[in-house]
This record gives structure tokens, sequence and C-alpha cells, in this order.
């Protein structure tokens, strides 16, 4: 993540003391709630390299707390727009037992990922739960699916390096919506490198349309356009900007 720039702030955390009852992560949150943070989602990993027949079941633990719901909708998002190829099972209310739990005491939205509790890890607390033990594969999607989680929302896109020309020169692009969350208006800005007809859409997570914010031709350059939601209900909605050969997408979150 280190080459890229984002909308919002990503913090890796390890706490201690999960075993002994969530210190490290209580610690923590409670800190947080006390200053006032804006935590925009927690995704708690926790025994991600256990798959022992190979079917990449994984369950995502969610709740009713904060923006929880659409945290495990982003990643059900994520898992199907990128191929990856898990197969999640939400579990809703899910287990307190781990340290996402901490947040939601304190009205966080959080989530856990997860190896699939009908197939547990036969070693769990033993001497012989080795890195021999380990499911790479699995490992490696439970990551990727992580990572493309936390990328989504926090809004990431390339950092602006060393210029390459000496003049201007203006790519495609669709820049994360702001402020994200919101209620009820939010702001997307888009930029074009010619003059080209242009489609600005918002789908929800079923795949249907419910706003077209753009539809003619637009100048090269940079244009911004205003989703006002005040008629849709909350939770996580897609918008896909499309223009000559060029599609993208990203999402964002109604709370309301």
């Amino acid at each position: 993540m280190s080459k890229y720039q984002t909308s919002y702030t990503i913090l890796y955390a390890l706490w201690d003391r999960e075993e002994q009852g969530l210190y490290g992560s209580a610690y923590y949150s409670n800190i947080a709630s006390a200053l006032g943070d804006s935590i925009l989602g927690v995704i708690n990993l926790d025994m991600i390299a256990w798959d022992s027949n190979d079917d990449m079941a994984m369950d995502i633990h969610t709740s009713s707390t904060g923006n929880s719901s659409e945290l495990s909708d982003t990643v059900c998002f994520v898992n199907t727009t990128y191929n990856i190829g898990l197969l999640p099972v939400v579990k809703n209310p899910g287990s307190e037992a781990s340290d996402h739990a901490s947040f939601w005491v304190n009205n966080y939205g959080a989530i856990m990922l997860i190896e699939s509790f009908s197939d547990f890890n036969l070693y769990y607390h033993k001497t012989s739960d080795l890195l021999s033990a380990f499911n790479n594969t699995f490992y490696y999607k439970m990551s990727k699916l992580a990572l493309g989680t936390i990328a989504t929302l926090a809004g990431v896109r390339e950092a602006t390096g060393v210029a390459l020309r000496d003049e201007p020169f203006i790519n495609y692009a669709l820049s994360q919506n702001y402020p994200n969350p919101f209620n009820p208006v939010t702001t997307i800005d888009y930029q074009l490198s010619s003059l080209t007809s242009v489609t600005l859409e918002v789908f929800d997570m079923l795949g249907r349309r419910v706003a077209i914010l753009v539809d003619d031709a637009k100048p090269a350059g940079k244009h911004t356009a205003i989703w006002n939601a005040s008629d849709y209900s909350s939770g996580i909605y897609v918008y896909r900007l499309r223009a000559e050969n060029y599609s993208q997408m990203k999402i964002m979150a109604l709370i309301k």
C-alpha cells in the first residue's frame, strides 16, 4: 500500500492478550472512543490459513453494530468483483470471541474474516500448529480479500510520482467519492483525456441501476458530479464511469 495514496488513513494493528479477554483490542477501542476517533471499519483477521479440504469456504462474522453489515457486504462485493475465488458465509450475529468484538462494544463497525467453522483447524492450540499445516492458496486468497477490502474502503489511488513529461497530461480517472460514508449528498470527481461520451451510473449491491448522474459528451479535463441520495436507503452502492474504452467502478456507503 505504500505506493498508493488513500482518501482515508489505513492503520495496521496487532493486539495481544486476545485469549485472556480481548485486552489489547479493548484498550485500543476504548481510547479511540474516548478521543472521538472516526473509524470507517475494522477488519479482524483471525485464523486465515486453514482449509483442509481445499473448498475455499470461509466465514465473515458481522453484526448490526455501526456499519458492520455494510462492511460484510463490501467483502462479498470485492470477492466477486475481483474473482478471488473464496466461498464466504456471512454470520450475523457473528462470534464475539475475537478482537473485532471490542469495537462492537464502542459502536464501531467491525467484521472478522476467519476459516470456516465447519472445517476447524485440527491443530488449534497445539504445538503441531506449524507453518507446514498452512494451506498457502487459501491464505493468499484470504489476504488478498482483506487487502482488496481495505483498498476499497480507503479509496486507494495511485500515488503522484515524479513528472515524466514537461507538458501536463490528463488521463481517464475516477476518484473516490467524498465524503464517504455520506448522508445524503456526496461528490464524485472524474477526469477525461479527450472530448468523449460519458456515463456515470450508480448501482445497488444487487446490480440494479438506481441513478444516472452523467450521460452526455464531456470535454477533456476534470469534472464533478453530485449524487443526492435522499430517496435511497442506507447501504453500499457502486458507481461506474464509462468513457470510450475506459471503465472504472468504486463503492460508497450511504449511512442515514
